[in-house]
């Protein structure tokens, strides 16, 4: 099939992605009209590369892409395509780690791009490892990381993120737990200070009450949610029942969650030997590495007594 130039209603496509699929017997692909694009004729006949395949964009795009589909395809097949050679080599981990006394695994990247530095610690705690009945009690601690630590309450940390002009982020999954911050290059130091706090002495009982009820009633929601909905019926024919990747957290399992099942949970999975810290921006690698060393609330994390230590060098 092909399609013919602009100004002309009687162009036609064939039924791929996006177009009504009226393949018949005979293998041959229906068409329809479809409004003009350009001067361009392009024979369907042949399988084009994939970054000259028309149906990627819809016809009324043609004309703001580049060749317009006017130039000849770089190869019929995307799997002939070349690209020239490149000199770049996968970072080696060890160049950048900053180890520390009790065994937090740092790795520092000066990279002067962006006048910020952005902070992630990694912390083995995923969903997979709650409780057995206590569905949440992972998602549970880490949102409470931000409620309050021993020295600062929520109020004062957020005071603390609003003068650094930084933001802060925690993510809970089924595989870690992380913390994502973002800050101006000058506030590198102060916000390493404030990640160290969240992280080794949490004042969980500040809002242990308001926040487990606040996400009760999230999971009683949740069903409201289609794709929450249609995500946990895939992942209960995936994995079926009882398997711990299937599991959702319900009202009643994060209502039987404890005060001392959160502290329990914190002093078993944020430890020293459990948590990756990785810094990178328009930072000093040895100022920050110092900072790193001396810093009283990462340094006082504990390791673990059981377990085997993660490996963070060797690529997963």
């Amino acid at each position: 099939h092909k399609r013919k130039g602009t100004d002309t209603p009687n162009l036609q496509e064939s039924g791929i992605l996006g177009l009504t699929d009226t393949r018949g017997n005979s293998g041959k692909a229906a068409t329809r009209k479809t409004a003009s694009t350009d001067n361009v004729d392009i024979d369907y006949g042949d399988t084009l590369a994939i970054a000259e395949q028309p149906w990627y964009v819809p016809p009324f795009m043609a004309r703001q892409r580049a060749a317009r589909f006017s130039e000849a395809a770089p190869t019929r097949d995307y799997r002939e395509l070349a690209y020239p050679e490149t000199d770049f080599r996968f970072p080696v981990a060890s160049n950048y780690r900053v180890a520390l006394d009790n065994g937090i695994s740092s790795y520092i990247v000066s990279e002067h791009l962006l006048p910020q530095v952005r902070i992630t610690a990694l912390v083995d705690a995923p969903s997979l490892a709650d409780l057995e009945g206590k569905a949440g009690l992972g998602a549970l601690t880490a949102q409470l990381l931000r409620k309050g630590s021993v020295g600062m309450d929520a109020a004062a940390i957020e005071q603390a993120l609003n003068r650094m002009g930084a933001t802060l982020t925690i993510q809970h999954d089924r595989r870690s737990t992380r913390l994502n911050a973002v800050a101006p290059a000058d506030q590198a130091q102060a916000l390493i200070s404030l990640i160290g706090e969240i992280l080794s002495a949490p004042d969980f009982a500040a809002a242990f009450e308001d926040e487990l009820e606040r996400m009760a009633l999230a999971a009683e929601r949740a069903d409201d949610n289609a794709l929450y909905a249609t995500r946990a019926l895939f992942d209960g024919a995936l994995y079926g029942d009882g398997h711990p990747m299937g599991a959702r957290a319900s009202a009643a399992s994060i209502r039987s969650i404890t005060l001392e099942d959160v502290r329990t949970h914190h002093r078993t999975h944020y430890t020293s030997d459990n948590i990756a810290l990785v810094i990178s921006g328009a930072v000093d690698r040895e100022r920050v590495g110092n900072t790193l060393r001396i810093l009283a609330t990462l340094n006082a994390l504990p390791g673990r007594s059981e377990g085997t230590t993660l490996d963070f060098d060797t690529p997963m």
